[in-house]
């Protein structure tokens, strides 16, 4: 074994290649070049690990993070090799996309608070949960899926702490349809309309036209009325019929 190939790949921070032959505790044996080294478990992905005997056997690059020839000591980072392509890919792309253009990516994680989208060489920006489409969402689940090919348009790139934040917009790229387009059209003063109870407040009841288009129905309109009582009664998730009273179209209001 020449221990003094290993000595100036620690040196030089040049990678080796390693296989992962076992886990132990707090991380993996490495075999590297017929020694044994050490990698720490949060050094051999730069994701979480679901179950760490899934990467027994399997080889990578690493570089030499630790070395002591004489106690044959060697501790090995996959992921520090990991963030360094990375960092080389972002620059690469910065260099080719700016704030405002419009890609095409895939979605590669799904959170309540927005979906990750993989824009290639390496990066990947976040569609917060309120840029993904016209309709209020709970969870980005209810507005896009696991592999689906979406464009984004983005609006934000922030460099924080060494690490790239992008914010994208599916909303703005034009991916999904403005639903209060057609309010007019669809729901002309005077209309009466079959509705679902969305919210109660103390100053009325918020109504669920269609997916996307709510209008307040103010308690006002029913305090006095014979059948009061019902209203007062309704909840969410409840049918109701109201009239369109009015459209305040620049206001985004019904």
């Amino acid at each position: 074994v020449d221990i003094e190939n290993l000595e100036d790949a620690f040196d030089m921070e040049l990678p080796v290649e390693g296989k992962v032959t076992d886990v132990v505790n707090g991380g993996y044996r490495v075999a590297v070049q017929g020694q044994s080294a050490f990698c720490p478990i949060s050094q051999l992905d730069s994701k979480p690990i679901k179950d760490p005997k899934d990467m027994i056997g399997k080889k990578f690059d690493f570089i030499i993070t630790q070395f002591d020839a004489k106690k044959r000591n060697i501790v090995v980072s996959r992921r520090k090799l990991l963030d360094l392509k990375k960092a080389e890919s972002e620059g690469e792309w910065l260099e080719k996309n700016k704030v405002g253009e419009i890609l095409t990516g895939t979605v590669t994680r799904l959170e309540q608070f927005g979906a990750f989208v993989d824009l290639g060489e390496s990066v990947e920006g976040l569609v917060h949960i309120s840029e993904i489409g016209f309709i209020r969402l709970k969870h980005a689940s209810e507005g896009v899926h696991l592999g689906d090919q979406v464009q984004v348009k983005i609006i934000k790139i922030n460099d924080e702490d060494g690490r790239l934040k992008i914010s994208l917009s599916i909303k703005e790229a034009g991916g999904l349809g403005d639903p209060w387009l057609q309010v007019p059209v669809k729901f002309p003063e005077g209309s009466v309309i079959d509705g679902t109870v969305d919210k109660k407040e103390n100053f009325g009841l918020f109504v669920v036209l269609e997916p996307g288009i709510n209008g307040l129905l103010p308690r006002s309109k029913w305090r006095d009325a014979t059948d009061a009582a019902t209203y007062e009664g309704k909840k969410k998730g409840d049918a109701i019929k109201v009239r369109v009273d009015e459209i305040k179209f620049e206001e985004r209001r019904i």
